[in-house]
């Protein structure tokens, strides 16, 4: 599902400095506020933790900051050691420049997987999970791993 906005934020002068979002929601599906750092970089592997313990709405959201189509694979990864490799989840294109929502809810029917994000291309990449029973609306900025 592409869509939605991305932003590349940098310093003009070279003082670092730190980025947040804060997103508020008030829909019939979602309602709450979640505020995130931003990433420090892009990478090509990013591990994504889950956002909520029992989502009711699970996303993975990609960034594509190259000059290039990114090809991206996801795996999700469970707490028994166990590895899934959804053909939903392989060989997704990603324009460049362009960001990607790719829904998890179905693939891990509410539990809570981490995520492994590996892309040919530099991406940024964060989670997005609603859960109902809790009023826990979260974002969570993935974990460069290279």
């Amino acid at each position: 599902e592409r869509g939605g906005a991305g932003a590349i934020v940098g310093s003009v002068n070279g003082v670092p400095i730190v980025v947040e979002r804060t997103v508020f929601y008030a829909t019939a599906e979602v309602d709450g506020t979640a505020s995130e750092i931003g990433a420090s970089r892009p990478a090509t592997q990013w591990l994504l933790g889950p956002a909520t313990s029992r989502p009711d709405a699970d996303a993975a959201v990609l960034l594509n900051t190259s000059a290039s189509e990114a090809r991206v694979s996801l795996t999700l990864l469970r707490t028994d050691g166990a590895a899934r490799r959804p053909r939903e989840l392989a060989d997704l294109r990603i324009p460049a420049g362009a960001r990607l929502r790719v829904p998890l809810g179905e693939l891990t029917g509410g539990r809570a997987y981490s995520v492994l994000v590996r892309s040919d291309a530099p991406v940024v990449a964060e989670r997005f999970s609603y859960s109902s029973g809790a009023g826990d609306v979260a974002s969570l900025m993935g974990i460069p791993l290279d």
